[in-house]
């Protein structure tokens, strides 16, 4: 697991996910307390999504629900 994740970092994980729905689900995120949005004024400039405490403490729920996704998938 990784503390810090960048946008482009995520968006090679999830297939099929554009860059709007991408920054709409982080901005919900950030708004719900679930990550940070750090912007890094450098060249090249790059944006960082940290974990919160709030988030740490769901990743064992998150875990649980993509174990399920992954068995009951095609249901």
């Amino acid at each position: 697991m990784h503390d810090t994740t960048r946008f482009g970092a995520l968006k090679k994980e999830i297939p099929g996910m554009t860059n709007t729905i991408l920054t709409s689900a982080l901005r919900a995120l950030e708004a719900d307390g679930i990550v940070h949005r750090e912007q890094f004024n450098v060249i090249p400039p790059h944006v960082e999504y940290p974990f919160t405490k709030k988030e740490k403490d769901l990743l064992p729920i998150f875990y649980q629900m993509m174990i399920r996704g992954f068995k009951h998938g095609e249901d």
